[in-house]
């Protein structure tokens, strides 16, 4: 499934959907990914603070990529009802 993210707060929210969908607790996910469980808990908060290292990790641990494209011509609120 694909989903197009276009803010921290929509990168974190689709994270914690994708790890609850593997029955993941975020501290597995954050001992998978080297990281401490506050700091996954910031992600999937959110933050626009979070190092592009923390994020490849956090991926990696849930076996996700990251795809990078031209934007589509839908709006912010149109990608918000995706979620």
């Amino acid at each position: 499934m694909e989903i197009i993210v276009r803010s921290a707060q929509q990168l974190g929210t689709a994270l914690r959907r994708h790890r609850s969908r593997r029955r993941l607790t975020q501290a597995e996910v954050a001992r998978s990914a080297g990281l401490g469980q506050p700091t996954v808990s910031e992600v999937e908060g959110g933050s626009p603070h979070s190092r592009l290292k923390t994020l490849e990790a956090l991926l990696a641990a849930l076996e996700l990529e990251l795809v990078v494209r031209p934007r589509s011509s839908a709006s912010p609120d149109d990608l918000a009802r995706i979620y």
